[in-house]
C-alpha cells in the first residue's frame, strides 16, 4: 500500500532489520525453524492432551486494538468462602434466630476511653434486620425511622446510644493521632448469576449528636 503510514511503516522495519544485523542478531527464522513450523500440522489443543477441559469458562483476550499476538486470556469466577448452609444459616446471625456466640463486652467512660472489657459465649436472637443507608439516614433526621425500629421496643433507644458511643470513641480516636480516612467498598452488581458490574459503596452511620455523660457499656 502505496501511502504515507506504509512507507513509514516500511522504513521503520528497514531500520530495525538493519539494527539487528549490526548487533549481531538473527532478523529471519532459521530454515531449520520453517521447516520445523511446516510439519504442524494443528494447534496444540487439537491432540486433546491435556488434562483439563476448560473451554466452558467465558475466555477472552484483551490487548491493543492492532494487536495480532493474542497470548494470553482472562476468566473470573466469584464463589463463597463457604458452603451456603453454613455462610447464610448456621453460622450466621440469622433475623429472630436463636444462635451461639461470642460477646465482647467494653465499658466506656464519657470521653471514650476504655474502662474494662470481657468476653463470654452467649445465646443471642436478632430483633431487627437493618441497613446501613437507611439507619443512617435516620440518625441524621434525613430520613424516616426504619420499619424494624418502630416494631422492636427500645430499640430505637439503643441504637442512638450505640451511634453517641460511636461518636465519643471517634473524638477520642483523633484526639490521640488516628488518620480520618474514607473506606470504600466495591458491590458486585449481578446479571442472573452472571456479574455485570462493581459499583462503589460509601455507606456508613456517620451523624454527630453529642455524648452523654457516664460510663457507657456496649456488647
Amino acid at each position: 500500500m502505496d501511502t504515507d503510514a506504509g512507507r513509514q511503516r516500511s522504513t521503520l522495519r528497514r531500520i530495525a532489520r538493519r539494527a539487528m544485523i549490526e548487533r549481531g542478531l538473527l532478523p529471519d527464522f532459521s530454515h531449520a525453524a520453517l521447516a520445523e513450523l511446516d510439519g504442524i500440522g494443528a494447534t496444540a489443543a487439537g491432540s486433546s492432551g491435556w488434562p483439563r477441559d476448560m473451554r466452558n469458562l467465558p475466555w477472552a483476550s484483551i490487548d491493543n486494538d492492532d494487536s495480532r499476538d493474542l497470548d494470553q486470556l482472562t476468566v473470573a469466577e466469584i464463589f463463597p468462602m463457604l458452603p451456603e448452609k453454613l455462610s447464610t444459616d448456621l453460622t450466621s446471625l440469622g433475623y429472630r434466630e436463636d444462635r451461639p456466640a461470642i460477646v465482647i463486652e467494653m465499658v466506656f467512660g464519657e470521653e471514650g476511653s476504655l474502662r474494662s472489657s470481657d468476653l463470654y459465649g452467649a445465646t443471642v436472637r436478632n430483633r431487627a434486620k437493618l441497613a446501613y443507608n437507611s439507619v443512617g439516614a435516620w440518625l441524621e433526621g434525613n430520613g424516616p425511622a426504619p420499619d424494624p425500629i418502630a416494631v422492636v421496643e427500645g430499640l430505637a433507644g439503643n441504637l442512638r446510644i450505640q451511634d453517641r458511643v460511636a461518636q465519643q470513641l471517634k473524638a477520642f480516636r483523633h484526639e490521640h493521632g488516628a488518620l480520618d480516612l474514607e473506606t470504600i467498598e466495591a458491590r458486585p452488581v449481578f446479571d442472573g448469576d452472571v456479574i455485570r458490574d462493581l459499583e462503589a459503596d460509601r455507606s456508613g452511620i456517620t451523624p454527630t449528636p453529642r455524648p452523654r455523660t457516664g460510663d457507657t457499656p456496649i456488647l
